[in-house]
């Protein structure tokens, strides 16, 4: 079956322009406003001031139904409460503190400038409201002997809202079956008549004690009311991979639930006895933007108990070392989800059967454990010199389907590691919002960094120097209380949640005292444990300013981030349907 982006299609859609002139402008002699461009996700528009000599910042920002009349009565009434709302403040502000010419950098990004200018904005929500604003500048000197600016114009404004794509020609038949033997399990059928291009299906669960818009307002919404509704939140769920520059968790969303062509008996593995909605709807790349295309069409249903199953395992147990154990699993069913935990014995021992199953199943749901067929594991996480057992277990819709197949073995006695922590550096402490204040561009992703600071949070760097090559790093800053009582496999335990790199970006309380600890594994699984001879403990007036000190921090946040990129997914070709959906993705950033 062809997934997202392997067919590329043409077809007539209807596309609907929302009545703008029924929408709120005032435009002053300061300023002429001229949308020259209005597609479904672009806008752009020039600006003509009447004074060409005057600075002005000019912006296009998102205004909700609801808002609409709040911002333009209370917002654009006041020039220097539309300045510091419309969202250019940030550009000016950062420009002051760096010593840059405002007008050079506010040109730069597109935010205002001097003369006529054209504001040009990408990836915008079909349908949704915009206001284009532009208010006049200067410069001035403020109480504080500071640089400043403050308006000398009213607000000018034009609401405008972007086009949508429909095409209602699309009719996507869809029927689903419950399997009647893995009753957790349903069979989707899909024809899409009309339409040769990509469709997408979302299962929305249906929650105890509250009803979600799939279980309400959809039973009493128009087809162009459920049109709109999941246009706004195909455009959340993409901008939301965007913003965390997650192309391979969209990528796998759209392997999973995005189809082309006609489908027969798709299998979905859901939860035991839970009603689902689905809803399902075309997408096409419109504008350089992926939307929503037709009207979606939805089915309720719900799933039933898997019976109990007498699946069993083969389990053939490879490489043990100290804290590390190799083994593959061949279930008897392919069909059948199972999951496999490994625990010590005398834990084991402890539990009471029927609770230990559900337990193990409740956490292997939740590790996204749950495996079909042949699979190998590795577990690099246990104890030296101790008995364990690999378990074994039916598991599908979220419950347990069989009995318990245990498998012992022990671990070898301690090794030394072959990496060391060797060196530990510390840099630290400073306003947690130093790195966005320091370069407001390099580090926009710090932008909300103040946040912390105001609820007595400081940031610290951390780089390691090591010796050898390191499987794993673990690190973390730990009170003493945190580790109270703790021995040191506790701890191991403890650092094991933290995976880390040589160098690290941490965000801790002031007035508090911590011990920094650090662990590297090495590829058989035996580690080395550091533990800071001293404690780390400020106060806000320790923190560090000078310029050498930021220098430092951000030297340490920038090899941070290097290894953070360098270990993302792999590259991905730039001629291929990936790549055309991690160009789309990122776009929308």
């Amino acid at each position: 079956m062809n997934r997202l982006f392997l067919v590329l299609f043409v077809l007539l859609f209807v596309s609907c322009n929302r009545e703008n002139d029924e929408l709120p402008a005032v435009v002053n002699d300061d300023f002429k406003i001229e949308v020259t461009e209005l597609t479904t996700a672009t806008i752009k528009a020039t600006i003509t001031p009447k004074n060409k000599d005057m600075i002005y910042v000019a912006q296009v920002e998102a205004i909700n139904d609801k808002d609409l009349d709040w911002r333009v009565n209370t917002i654009y009434a006041e020039p220097e409460s539309a300045l510091l709302n419309i969202g250019v403040m940030s550009y000016v502000d950062y420009a002051i503190i760096n010593d840059i010419d405002i007008l050079e950098y506010i040109t730069k990004y597109n935010v205002g400038g001097k003369g006529e200018i054209i504001l040009d904005r990408q990836v915008l929500e079909p349908g949704h409201k915009y206001g284009i604003v532009v208010i006049g500048i200067e410069t001035y000197t403020n109480e504080r002997g500071k640089l400043d600016v403050r308006t000398v114009t009213p607000v000018c404004y034009e609401i405008i809202e972007t086009n949508i794509v429909l095409n209602k020609d699309i009719s996507l038949e869809t029927s689903v079956t419950i399997d009647p033997v893995i009753g957790s399990d349903i069979l989707l059928d899909v024809k899409p008549n009309g339409w040769d291009g990509v469709y997408f299906c979302k299962l929305y669960e249906r929650y105890e004690g509250y009803d979600t818009y799939e279980y309400k307002e959809i039973f009493d919404a128009t087809p162009d009311e459920m049109f709109m509704h999941y246009k706004e939140e195909w455009y959340r769920t993409l901008i939301e991979y965007a913003f965390l520059a997650d192309t391979e968790g969209f990528n796998a969303m759209m392997a999973t639930y995005s189809f082309s062509g006609e489908l027969s008996n798709h299998r979905f593995r859901l939860k035991a006895n839970k009603g689902y909605c689905l809803v399902i709807y075309a997408l096409e790349v419109v504008d350089g933007l992926l939307q929503v295309v037709s009207y979606p069409n939805y089915i309720h249903f719900t799933t039933s108990a898997h019976q109990n199953s007498d699946i069993t395992f083969d389990v053939a147990i490879g490489e043990v070392n100290s804290r590390r154990v190799v083994y593959g699993v061949t279930p008897s069913s392919d069909m059948e989800g199972y999951c496999t935990v490994v625990m010590p014995v005398a834990e084991y021992n402890d539990w009471d059967e029927e609770l230990l199953k559900q337990r193990i199943a409740d956490q292997c749901v939740k590790n996204d454990n749950i495996r079909f067929g042949n699979a190998n594991y590795e577990d690099y996480t246990l104890i030296p010199d101790t008995d364990y057992y690999i378990v074994c277990l039916g598991c599908h819709g979220e419950v347990a389907t069989s009995e318990m197949t245990t498998i012992p073995f022990k671990t070898e006695p301690e090794f030394e590691a072959d990496c060391k922590i060797t060196s530990v550096e510390v840099c630290a402490p400073f306003h947690a919002e130093t790195l966005y204040n320091y370069d407001r561009v390099k580090y926009a992703d710090r932008i909300n960094d103040w946040q912390y600071d105001m609820n007595d949070f400081y940031a610290a760097g951390v780089d390691m120097t090591l010796e050898g090559e390191p499987r794993m790093i673990y690190s973390r800053f730990f009170t003493d209380e945190e580790v109270e009582g703790k021995d040191c496999e506790d701890i191991i335990a403890m650092l094991r949640k933290y995976k880390s790199y040589e160098a690290r970006y941490y965000l801790i309380k002031y007035d508090m005292s911590y011990h920094f600890y650090a662990m590297v594994m090495d590829e058989d699984g035996d580690i080395d444990l550091y533990i800071s001879p001293g404690t780390y403990c400020f106060g806000r007036g320790d923190i560090l300013t000078s310029k050498k000190d930021i220098e430092r921090l951000a030297e340490i946040y920038d090899k941070v981030r290097a290894l953070k990129n360098q270990n993302k997914s792999a590259v991905i070709a730039p001629d291929t349907p990936e790549a055309e959906a991690k160009e789309i993705c990122v776009n929308a950033m």
